[in-house]
C-alpha cells in the first residue's frame, strides 16, 4: 500500500510539472504563431499577454519543480519569450543559464541561435558572431542553420561590409533549399545593393523574391523596396504607383503610414513642396502620438528648412513633431533643427539690427530653442558697423552652405560682401570662400579662377594671396607673409577656416 501511494505521488507529481509546462508551451506557441503573421515590427498586446503568460508558468518549473526533466526546456522557453518581447537583456541571461547548467543538453544549439540574435539586437556583434559560429557548426536542424548563416551575413551589413556580405549571401543562396530563406537572401540582397546606392541591381534583387513564392510579410517587403530603389533613381511617378497599389490591399494596414510616409517624400523629390506638406500634416492627423506622425511633421519641417528656406514654419513642424512620439535618434534632430534656426534668427538680427521687418523677426522659444551665443569677432577691439555686418553675411553663407547645402543662398550673401564691404578685413576671405563653392559645388572653374585673381591682385599682403596664388599654379615666395594658411584652409570638402 505504501508503495502504490509513493507510486501514485511520483504520477502525479510528474503530471503537475508537465502540465505546467504544456501550458507555457501552448501559450508560446499561440504567441508565436501570431508573431509570423504580423507584418509590422511592434508586438501586439495580445501577443505580449500570451509570452507574459508563457514566461509566468515556465518560472513554475524553475521555482517548484527545479529537479525535473523540463529545466533547461523552460529555461529555453522563457528566454525565447523575452527575445519576442523585445526584451533582449533578460533573455540573454535565460541562455547563459542554460548553457552554464546544462552543457550537454540537446538545446543547447538552439539556445545559442537565439542567444546570438539576441546579441544582434545589442550590437554585441563579436559574441554574436561566436554564438550563430558555433550553431552552423552543430548537428541542428537545417532550418535553424540556415537562418544562422544569413544573420552572419547580417553582420557584415551591420559593420557596413556590404561587398563582403553579398559574397556571403550568394553563397548562401546556393546552400540552403527552403523557398522561404531564399526569399530572405533575396531581400537582403537588394539592401546590400540599396546602401551601395547601386539601385537597379537592388530593383533586380527585390523583384526575384516573388519567384520564391514567399509569406505574404516578405512579399511586401520586396514590392516596398522596389518602390524605393525606383524612388532613389529619380522615377518618383513609378514609386508612386507602386506605393498606391499597396494602399489598396488591407492586408498591408499596419503599413500604411510608412507607405504614405513615402509617398510624400516622392512628392518632395519632384518639388511638389505643398502637396508633400500636405500629406505630412494628413498622416500626422490621421496617426496622432505615433512615430509616424513625430516624423511626418519633422519631414514636413524638413522641407520648410532645407529646401524652401522658410524658417518659422520649420520651427513650428519641429516643435510638433517633439510633441508627438519621436523617437530618441529624431529628438536628438529636432533639437539640432531647433539650435541651427535660433542660430540663422541671431545672426539676421545682428545683420539687420532692431529694425527689421516683422516678417524676418523670429521670437526663438525659451522652452524648445537651445540658446546660443553667437561671437562673430574674435578680435578684442569691438567691430565697426560695416565689419560686423560683413562678418555677419560671411557667417549666413557658411550656415546655407554647411547645414543647407544651399551654395546658390551661400553665394549671393558672399557676393554682397564683395560688392558693398570690399574694405573689411573679411573680403579677401570672402573671395576665397566664393572660388572655392564655385570650384567645388558649381564646377565652374572659370569663374573660381577670375575670383582668385583678384584675391592675387588686390591683396598681396593677405594670407589667402598665397592659397588663391597656389591654386593658379603661381610660383609664391611663402616667406613673403608673416601669418601661414591653415591646414584647414587647405581643404578643397569645406569652407575657410576663420582668420
Amino acid at each position: 500500500m505504501k508503495k502504490l501511494i509513493v507510486i501514485t505521488f511520483i504520477i502525479l507529481y510528474n503530471c503537475a510539472y508537465f502540465n505546467t509546462f504544456y501550458n507555457a508551451r501552448k501559450a508560446f506557441n499561440s504567441a508565436y504563431k501570431m508573431s509570423k503573421n504580423r507584418t509590422s515590427e511592434k508586438i501586439s498586446s495580445q501577443e505580449a499577454s500570451l509570452y507574459n503568460k508563457a514566461i509566468e508558468k515556465a518560472s513554475v518549473i524553475l521555482e517548484t519543480y527545479k529537479n525535473s526533466r523540463w529545466v533547461d526546456d523552460a529555461l529555453l522557453l522563457i528566454g525565447k519569450s523575452f527575445y519576442f518581447k523585445g526584451e533582449y537583456d533578460k533573455a540573454t541571461i535565460k541562455f547563459s543559464e542554460l548553457a552554464e547548467n546544462f552543457p550537454n543538453s540537446k538545446l543547447l544549439p538552439e539556445s545559442n541561435y537565439w542567444w546570438g540574435l539576441c546579441l544582434l539586437k545589442l550590437k554585441d556583434y563579436n559574441l554574436a558572431e561566436d554564438k550563430l559560429r558555433q550553431v552552423v557548426e552543430s548537428n541542428i536542424d537545417k532550418d535553424y542553420k540556415n537562418e544562422a548563416y544569413i544573420y552572419l551575413s547580417e553582420l557584415l551589413i551591420m559593420k557596413k561590409d556590404y561587398k563582403g556580405a553579398i559574397k556571403e549571401l550568394r553563397g548562401n543562396l546556393k546552400i540552403v533549399s527552403d523557398k522561404e530563406i531564399k526569399a530572405k537572401i533575396q531581400l537582403k540582397l537588394g539592401q546590400c545593393y540599396f546602401q551601395l546606392k547601386e539601385y537597379d541591381k537592388a530593383e533586380e534583387e527585390f523583384k526575384k523574391i516573388e519567384n520564391y513564392n514567399p509569406s505574404y510579410k516578405l512579399r511586401f517587403d520586396g514590392i516596398f523596396y522596389q518602390a524605393l530603389a525606383l524612388k532613389e533613381k529619380g522615377d518618383n511617378k513609378s514609386a508612386v504607383s507602386i506605393f498606391e497599389k499597396l494602399l489598396k490591399d488591407e492586408r498591408n494596414f499596419e503599413e500604411f503610414p510608412r507607405v504614405k510616409l513615402e509617398i510624400a517624400a516622392c512628392l518632395r523629390d519632384q518639388e511638389l513642396y505643398d502637396e508633400a506638406i500636405k500629406q505630412y500634416n494628413d498622416i500626422a492627423e490621421e496617426y496622432p502620438k505615433t512615430q509616424y506622425s513625430a516624423e511626418a511633421y519633422f519631414r514636413a519641417g524638413e522641407i520648410n528648412f532645407k529646401d524652401i528656406f522658410n524658417f518659422k514654419e520649420a520651427r513650428n513642424f519641429y516643435l510638433k513633431s517633439n510633441s508627438q512620439k519621436p523617437s530618441k535618434e529624431l529628438k536628438k534632430k529636432i533639437t539640432d533643427r531647433l539650435k541651427s534656426i535660433n542660430k540663422i534668427i541671431t545672426l539676421r538680427r545682428e545683420i539687420l539690427g532692431n529694425n527689421s521687418s516683422k516678417k524676418s523677426k523670429i521670437e526663438p522659444d525659451k522652452k524648445n530653442v537651445i540658446p546660443e551665443n553667437i561671437n562673430i569677432s574674435t578680435s578684442v577691439k569691438p567691430l565697426d558697423e560695416k565689419e560686423k555686418k560683413a562678418n555677419g553675411y560671411f557667417r549666413l553663407a557658411e550656415f546655407y552652405l554647411e547645414e543647407l547645402n544651399a551654395p546658390d543662398s551661400s553665394i549671393s550673401y558672399l557676393e554682397k560682401i564683395t560688392k558693398d564691404y570690399k574694405k573689411t578685413k573679411i573680403y579677401p576671405k570672402a573671395l576665397f570662400f566664393l572660388a572655392h563653392i564655385y570650384e567645388n559645388y558649381k564646377n565652374d572653374e572659370t569663374n573660381s579662377d577670375k575670383i582668385l585673381n583678384r584675391i592675387v591682385v588686390e591683396h598681396p599682403d593677405s594670407k589667402y594671396y598665397i592659397l588663391a596664388a597656389q591654386k593658379l599654379g603661381l610660383k609664391v615666395d611663402t616667406c613673403l607673409l608673416y601669418t601661414s594658411p591653415s591646414p584647414r584652409d587647405l581643404s578643397t570638402s569645406r569652407m575657410p577656416s576663420s582668420a
